[in-house]
């Protein structure tokens, strides 16, 4: 696990579809953007949100491969299907925890955007974070050899 810079004190999603999908909209559409020159950035990375008993938050990044290991076994997981992830709520003694996930069925939905608006690319952030079946899911998704 690391700890990077935090742009938000307020809880939510690192980069949900929907989010994703309308900003990229309003490059191709509303910037008229050529399509080809748009490289689509996915994160190998998730936040873990801590609210306290006083109301203060503050989060940690969590490597995408070991957020199993942060997450309870009874931690209730439900899909979002607005952001395309899953989300996790749970208790830790006084604290409220709270993770938009970031896994393979999130980055395979992202990733579909680029086939589907015919985008130069994939970048990510950062190698190393990511699990091994990211790049088997990169080169099908992409149609790559």
């Amino acid at each position: 696990m690391i700890n990077i810079g935090v742009s938000s004190s307020k809880p939510g999603t690192t980069a949900g579809y929907d989010w994703v999908n309308l900003s990229l909209n309003k490059f191709l559409k509303t910037e008229e953007i050529e399509s080809d020159k748009i490289i689509l950035a996915i994160p190998f990375y998730t936040r873990v949100w801590t609210t306290n008993s006083n109301g203060k938050t503050t989060s940690k990044t969590v490597d995408m491969k070991n957020i199993e290991k942060v997450i309870p076994e009874d931690a209730n997981k439900t899909w979002d299907d607005d952001l395309k992830q899953h989300y996790a709520e749970y208790t830790d003694q006084e604290d409220k925890k709270q993770i938009w996930i970031e896994d393979l069925d999130s980055l395979k939905e992202k990733v579909s955007l680029i086939t589907k608006n015919n985008l130069a690319g994939v970048g990510s952030w950062q190698k190393g974070m990511e699990t091994e079946e990211v790049w088997e899911m990169l080169k099908q998704e992409l149609n790559l050899k």
